[in-house]
């Protein structure tokens, strides 16, 4: 059963660079083979992790809300959802034990999926500018631009967010001593650099964020001044110097974060930057939140609702996109309220704490990380969102890291 189970998280990381509908079948597996695993070898246990009731809690506050939501066009999709990251955690923190050595397996599984999908989609990309034959400037003109090199498998900022966290799994392995130097080097170089191509600005800012933050947390807690220097001073440094050797093309997802201006009223996308049409959604966010701050529109009238605010502050690329909140904390105020938003909120500090007290700092860095994406898209409407909150939070807080790998 231990290799059953080895088996279907392994089916899962790579169900993540699939079709959507793959995640369900990946996600049955992974809790049937959970479920027979520890009724034949590992047992059962109580999960004493707080993060996780406050999950829970969430998760029953969203199905409540569906008792109050005027319509509930998508209350089954967002129900479903949420169904799956209140059971998923529980899966791997039921079991008294998990197999030996699973946790390095899985973050292996997770790290060569995450090469392969870049190397794949990269493959793609050259290969199509060698058949037009202009090797550098086609590519530069179509792939090293954000949509384009990513959209053959997700959205970027998933695909982004995804390749960040295997860039965390692999510092973890290598000071495990489970990754060579000379390929760890290579192989982190090279999902940086594809980070870089994907060019998914607020994925980028948050590693970049989280990472000086790690390094500070390390630095304290080690004695270690270099880090502190180091997140201080080298690690500005040299998001300035890649920046300065990228393509205007790429600098110019990021020079615009500087403009705020913008005209609700404007007809067209192309007169929006990436950043104004996110002010533009949040305040309709807000106009739609008037009479509902406490309970929210309930869960799956949170869109319709969204489409009224646009319509009363005239935001008419919002209402021909359809666009949501591109922001999870506003996007689960807007369908749950206050309290709902307390509660997601509460999810977070509870597994920050347990982080904390357990030193765990790659439980850390992602919780910071993911705390930072969640600013600019609502990733808990989708399944891989889903996915990364409800599958690795629990694989790296379910024990620290001290003697991760013995048993």
């Amino acid at each position: 059963m231990q290799k059953v189970l080895l088996v279907a998280f392994g089916i899962l990381a790579i169900s993540q660079y699939l079709p959507e509908f793959m995640n369900s079948y990946a996600l049955m597996l992974l809790l049937v083979a959970t479920l027979a695993y520890a009724w034949r070898e590992g047992g059962w246990q109580r999960p004493a992790a707080a993060w996780w009731y406050a999950l829970v809690a969430s998760g029953l506050w969203i199905i409540a809300g569906g008792l109050y939501a005027p319509t509930n066009d998508r209350y089954g999709q967002l129900l479903g959802m949420q169904v799956v990251l209140m059971v998923l955690p529980a899966l791997l923190l039921l079991p008294k034990r998990l197999p030996h050595n699973f946790h390095r397996k899985a973050w292996w599984t997770f790290y060569v999926a995450a090469l392969l999908a870049s190397l794949y989609v990269t493959g793609i990309g050259v290969s199509r500018t060698l058949a037009e034959g202009r090797l550098y400037a086609y590519f530069a003109s179509h792939y090293l631009y954000y949509t384009e090199l990513a959209e053959r498998l997700m959205h970027p900022a998933y695909f982004s967010a995804l390749m960040a966290v295997a860039l965390m799994g692999g510092g973890y392995l290598r000071e495990k001593g489970h990754f060579g130097s000379r390929w760890y080097w290579l192989a982190q170089g090279w999902l940086l650099l594809f980070l870089l191509l994907l060019s998914a600005r607020m994925v980028l800012i948050a590693l970049l964020i989280s990472g000086i933050l790690l390094a500070l947390y390390l630095g304290w807690q080690r004695g270690n001044k270099r880090l502190v220097w180091g997140a201080v001073l080298g690690a500005p440094l040299f998001a300035l110097a890649v920046f300065w050797i990228l393509p205007e093309r790429l600098q110019s997802r990021f020079t615009e974060l500087g403009r705020f201006s913008y005209d609700i009223k404007a007809k067209e996308l192309d007169q929006f930057s990436g950043l104004t049409v996110r002010l533009a959604e949040w305040e309709g966010v807000f106009a739609a939140l008037e009479g509902h701050w406490l309970l929210g529109h309930g869960t799956g009238a949170g869109q319709p609702a969204l489409r009224e605010g646009y319509e009363k502050i005239g935001f008419q690329v919002g209402l021909d996109y359809d666009y949501n909140a591109h922001n999870q904390y506003l996007e689960t105020w807007l369908h749950n309220g206050l309290i709902g938003l307390l509660l997601l909120l509460g999810v977070f500090a509870f597994a920050f704490r347990t982080a904390w007290q357990q030193q765990n700092w790659l439980a850390l860095w992602f919780v910071v990380f993911m705390m930072l994406c969640l600013l600019s898209e609502s990733m808990l409407l989708r399944h891989r969102g889903i996915l990364l909150l409800a599958v690795y939070l629990p694989l790296m807080l379910r024990r620290g890291l001290k003697n991760e790998f013995g048993s």
